[in-house]
């Protein structure tokens, strides 16, 4: 985002204290260790991230999460762009993964009812998608930008 104040978690890092400004956490699931869901902008940045990825991840599927927790300003203060996301456990895990979903907030004053699908996983997306589509959850697949950082993303309204 152009009004990051990081480009970086170095950067970030040395400002910010993990574990008193924000958590982060990484963990190989049990049932199938090469999926990875991913919240590398959960807490107080991209609202329920965090615990959306948790939830799907379960106990089965790896999770990484990272979450911002200041008192204010967690959005601008916080956010380092997916494009330039190197914080070490977050590489770590999509490195070791074969499948990622990576999780996103959105607040671009359009249609806060659907749920943006996208990423270069086009199969997988479509899956994702249709199932949530039949579960009363619309969808909205290719939003802009979506085949650029992750394998598959999820954009959901916060």
């Amino acid at each position: 985002m152009a009004d990051d104040r990081f480009r970086s978690y170095h950067d970030l890092a040395a400002v910010y204290s993990r574990g008193q400004h924000f958590d982060v956490s990484a963990r190989t699931g049990l049932a199938n260790a090469s999926v990875l869901i991913l919240a590398p902008h959960g807490g107080k940045i991209e609202i329920r991230t965090a615990e959306i990825a948790e939830a799907t991840a379960a106990h089965d599927y790896s999770c990484y999460l990272f979450e911002a927790k200041l008192p204010k300003n967690n959005r601008k203060e916080m956010h380092v762009a997916s494009e330039l996301y190197d914080v070490p456990e977050a590489l770590t895990a999509v490195t070791s993964a074969e499948v990622v979903v990576a999780l996103h907030g959105r607040r671009d004053g359009g249609d806060t009812e659907k749920t943006w699908i996208g990423g270069l996983n086009q199969e997988l997306s479509k899956r994702i998608g249709d199932t949530l589509n039949s579960g009363g959850f619309p969808v909205l697949f290719d939003p802009p930008n979506s085949k650029e950082y992750t394998r598959t993303t999820f954009a959901i309204a916060a």
